[in-house]
């Protein structure tokens, strides 16, 4: 190399071909750095990716470990349900030894009285024969010993006739006896029948057998009946049994098929349905054999069609018009639900609040000019009354604790106000003459109140003066705002307070009064001399009564309340408020058990009970009733007085018998104060 350089100066070389060796060798060094760089940071990425799949692994071996847990839990249950499943067919054994023995014992009965009614007739012609021979002795003392032998024979028949008779009561305890064995094998084949076995809350119905057969009244029906020959009497009580017991054990397998591992969690949700639409349809008959027509509808909110749909009777006996779907019907205090709904879209944009005073809008509503009713207490006489001490406020509407009441009226089929004083104070003033419902109201506060506001619950007209306030606050004409608000968007043509043409009136359900039936006869059905409301134009709208409806129309507004995805009126919060949360138990009230004839509290327009249950009725007997856990409903319309609440009962006491053995979720925890709810969201 030397000898190189060497050349190159001597031969005058250029200087940069000297320098090129160093300058490749520092590139070369250069692009190794680099090359180290990248490749040290190629060793991060993939030191990183290794980190990355290695945590990606343990959370997959997590899931592995949470899903086998969960198919475990899901295992274990299975075996939980299947026992249940086995003690349910268990006490079907037991059922099934019972109705044996109970169909033994009517045989026996019946074999007996066969014996007995033999022995009877036999004895009553001997007794005959000895009054016979007795008259005929009478003057001829020596024939008459000379029969002694059978007198004495007629005489110990006399005797065991006494003993037979004896045996006959004895027979006739030990017939009330069995008719309440009967009674409690029906009971038991009920309760064996609506086991809960834990399958999504769902239960199995009581076949209709149960109901429609004459088993649950044989023993009763055949003592009393001489018509029929006892072994056809024991051939029909067996046939009962054997139809009860095979109605059982198909249901039994309809069940095992739905606990099925492969079974759809839909299929189970639509047998629950059809099985509450059932007995609900079921009690909704019962309601049209006492009323001239009736309509009926339930459903589910997983479903798009209801599963149960009818129409029974006529809507007009004269006029041999049939209740057809499209019936409009006068649906009462019914109206309350949709008239307290209509105020939720204020309420939500901050115009109005639960907590404010209604006397915001309706001055003569201060508590200065209120009187409250004092009871004839603290040695004051019955007809004194004090200055409200607490302003009404609109909360106070709407779960009537605002003091305000009805008069007591037999005929209306609800409790309310029985003083004498304060129910002439309610007359007059005319509250039910006024022509508008701001008159209304002026004319309500004059009557004194028959509590402080929000002491206690009294079932009022109250909800009436909510269309005054939502037109001080719009400055519309309540029928055009709900109109607008409530009604169109829900597409509720056929509802509203005023009949719109001659069509309308042309499928307006007459109303009736239901006599009690005489012996053997059916119900009679007369026309009512009052009808209360016109639905004319020119009357006056009422808010806490005056409205129709159709079925399907009230089905849409029900489906509405249940559905929480729906946020296009109000939001999710409110409609809860409205129909789920019990405001009276946030003061420690609730409504009086003898008013629907079940423990319940209120919300904001519906009563609300522990079990998740809404609902409501009118007088002319429309009822309808949700369950806000499952999402099912049925609604029921007839036009018939006299009203009963015992009805709305029937609809929910299978609901409220199952949560009360399996317990229903608390709906008065984190309970919002009206001031919560009141801004907007």
């Amino acid at each position: 190399g030397l000898m190189s350089i060497a050349r190159s100066m001597a031969g005058g070389g250029n200087r940069e071909s000297l320098v090129s060796p160093i300058l490749n060798r520092r590139r070369a060094e250069a692009r190794l750095r680099e090359a180290t760089v990248a490749h040290e940071a190629s060793m991060a990425q993939m030191r990183s990716a290794v980190v990355g799949l290695d945590r990606r692994m343990h959370k997959q071996q997590c899931w592995m470990q949470q899903s086998d847990k969960q198919i475990l839990a899901a295992e274990i249950e299975k075996v939980r349900v299947r026992v249940r499943l086995d003690k349910a067919e268990q006490r079907a054994k037991g059922l099934s030894k019972d109705l044996s023995s109970a169909y033994d014992n009517v045989v026996s009965l019946l074999e007996d009285r066969l014996r007995l009614q033999g022995t009877k007739a036999r004895n009553e012609a001997l007794v005959a024969y000895l009054n016979v021979i007795g008259k005929s002795n009478q003057n001829n003392e020596a024939a008459f010993f000379t029969n002694k032998s059978e007198l004495c024979t007629l005489l110990k028949l006399a005797g065991e006739k006494e003993v037979l008779e004896c045996r006959f009561e004895a027979m006739s305890e030990e017939s009330t006896q069995l008719e309440r064995f009967v009674d409690e094998i029906m009971t038991k084949c009920e309760d064996v029948l609506q086991l809960n076995v834990g399958f999504q809350g769902d239960w199995v119905k009581v076949p209709a057998v149960l109901k429609e057969s004459k088993f649950s009244g044989m023993a009763r029906t055949k003592s009393s009946d001489d018509s029929m020959h006892p072994v056809a009497a024991v051939q029909q009580i067996g046939e009962a049994i054997s139809t009860t017991l095979e109605e059982f054990r198909r249901l039994s397998e309809g069940l095992a098929k739905v606990l099925a591992k492969d079974a759809p969690t839909s299929d189970a949700h639509l047998l629950a349905t059809e099985i509450q639409a059932d007995y609900m349809s079921r009690v909704a008959q019962t309601l049209a054999v006492q009323t001239p027509g009736c309509s009926f509808i339930a459903g589910s909110m997983k479903l798009e069609e209801p599963t149960e749909c009818w129409q029974s009777g006529y809507a007009d006996l004269e006029q041999h018009r049939q209740v057809r779907p499209d019936t409009i019907f006068r649906i009462f205090s019914m109206t309350k639900p949709i008239v307290s709904a209509s105020i939720l879209p204020l309420i939500a944009r901050g115009k109005a609040s639960l907590s404010d005073p209604i006397c915001k809008w309706l001055p003569w509503f201060e508590p200065s000019k209120l009187r409250v009713w004092a009871g004839g207490g603290r040695g004051r006489g019955k007809e004194e009354c004090e200055a409200s001490k607490k302003p009404i406020t609109l909360l106070d509407v709407m779960r009537h604790t605002s003091g305000t009441f009805y008069p007591a009226n037999p005929a209306n089929g609800t409790p309310g106000v029985q003083d004498p004083f304060l129910i002439d104070s309610f007359l007059k003033n005319g509250v039910r003459q006024a022509q508008s419902p701001e008159e209304l109201s002026r004319r309500l506060a004059q009557v004194p109140l028959a509590h402080e506001p929000g002491r206690q619950f009294t079932y009022s007209p109250a909800t009436a003066l909510i269309p005054v306030i939502v037109e001080k606050i719009t400055g519309m004409p309540y029928e055009e705002y709900l109109d607008e608000v409530l009604l169109r968007p829900l597409g509720m043509r056929n509802t509203g307070f005023f009949l719109k043409d001659n069509e309308q009136r042309g499928r307006l359900a007459n109303l009736y009064e239901r006599s009690e039936p005489r012996r053997g006869l059916s119900y009679d059905f007369q026309e009512a001399e009052r009808k209360i409301f016109t639905y004319e134009r020119g009357s006056a709208l009422n808010g806490d009564g005056g409205m129709f409806s159709t079925i399907q129309d009230y089905q849409r507004f029900v489906r509405w309340m249940l559905s929480l995805e729906d946020n296009r009126i109000v939001p999710k919060d409110l409609k809860q408020s409205f129909c789920q949360t019990d405001h009276l138990a946030r003061q420690g009230l609730a409504m009086p058990e003898d008013f629907l004839g079940f423990a319940s509290g209120f919300g904001l327009g519906t009563y609300v009970t522990p079990q998740g249950l809404c609902g409501w009725s009118g007088l002319a007997n429309t009822h309808f009733v949700c369950d806000q856990r499952t999402g099912r409903y049925a609604i029921a319309m007839a036009q018939c007085f006299p009203f009963s609440w015992r009805w709305q009962e029937l609809m929910t006491v299978r609901l409220r018998r199952w949560e009360g053995k399996v317990g229903g979720p608390d709906r008065t925890k984190n309970l919002k104060k009206p001031s919560e709810l009141s801004a907007p969201e």
